[in-house]
C-alpha cells in the first residue's frame, strides 16, 4: 500500500478585491486588485471578467465560468488574461453589474467577487421648453443634447392612440430645436 505524503492538492485563489469601474461615455475601465493563492504568485494568477446588463442578467462578457461556485467551464487562461484591469466598449445607455474570478497555475478558479455596479448614461431626454402660438401655426421650442436626433409626432383625438410623423431634425450645436406645426392653429 503507497500513501502520498507530499503537498496538499490545489487550493482555489481568492477572490479580487477593490472593484472600480471608471466610465467614459459608451466605454467602462474596470480595474481590481490582485488575488493571492496557496501556490502560484499573484504575478501569475489570470483573471476572469462576467459583465451583465440588469434588470434580466443579459450576459455582455462572459467568462465561461459558474459566477456562483467558481466552476470554470475551460482550463485556459481567464479571458481578462494576466491583467488587473480590462477595457469594455460600445456599450449600451443601461445599468450593468460585473464580477472578476482568479484562476491559478493549475486552471483552478476562485470564487467570483461581490457583484459591483456601474451605469452607461444614454442621451438626455428632449424637453419642450416653449410652445409659441401664432397665426402661421404652432411652434415648438425643444431643448436637446447637440447634435441629437429627435423625432416629432403628434396626436390627433383625445385618447392618443393615432400618432403622426411631423419630422426629424438633428439638433444644432446649442442643443435648440424650433419646429413648427403649420396645420396646428
Amino acid at each position: 500500500i503507497y500513501q502520498n505524503t507530499g503537498i496538499a492538492g490545489n487550493r482555489p485563489p481568492s477572490s479580487p478585491g477593490n472593484l472600480n469601474a471608471s466610465v467614459e461615455g459608451d466605454t467602462v475601465q474596470l480595474s481590481w486588485s490582485p488575488a493571492s493563492d496557496d501556490l502560484t504568485p499573484s504575478l501569475g494568477l489570470s483573471y476572469n471578467v462576467h459583465v451583465r446588463k440588469e434588470p434580466g442578467g443579459q450576459i455582455i462578457f462572459s467568462s465561461l465560468a459558474n459566477t456562483a461556485t467558481g466552476y470554470r467551464r475551460v482550463a485556459a487562461l481567464g479571458n481578462a488574461s494576466l491583467n488587473t484591469s480590462w477595457r469594455l466598449s460600445h456599450l449600451t445607455p443601461g445599468d450593468y453589474t460585473w464580477q472578476v474570478q482568479a484562476i491559478d497555475g493549475g486552471w483552478a478558479g476562485g470564487l467570483f467577487s461581490s457583484p459591483a455596479p456601474f451605469s452607461i448614461a444614454g442621451p438626455a431626454a428632449p424637453v419642450i421648453t416653449d410652445i409659441q402660438r401664432a397665426p402661421g401655426g404652432v411652434t415648438l421650442i425643444i431643448e436637446t443634447e447637440a447634435g441629437a436626433t429627435c423625432r416629432i409626432d403628434y396626436v390627433e383625438g383625445l385618447d392618443g392612440s393615432e400618432w403622426t410623423p411631423l419630422e426629424t431634425r438633428q439638433a444644432p450645436p446649442n442643443g435648440i430645436l424650433e419646429v413648427t406645426d403649420e396645420t396646428a392653429n
